[in-house]
């Protein structure tokens, strides 16, 4: 996606390679890319970033 990476490894959620913490085994994980707005979604559910990772 235009440079950008999703990553699930061992069950945590990286964007860019920035972790947004771990997430259930069966989930939904969606990436959306509206002109500069950048939103995760597990579940339906809005995932910020962890600070410092």
């Amino acid at each position: 996606m235009n440079g950008e990476t999703v990553e699930l490894k061992d069950r945590i959620v990286y964007v860019n390679g920035r972790s947004f913490g771990t997430v259930p085994r069966d989930c939904e994980i969606k990436y959306v890319v509206s002109g500069e707005k950048r939103t995760l979604y597990v579940d339906g559910k809005i995932r910020e970033r962890l600070a410092g990772k």
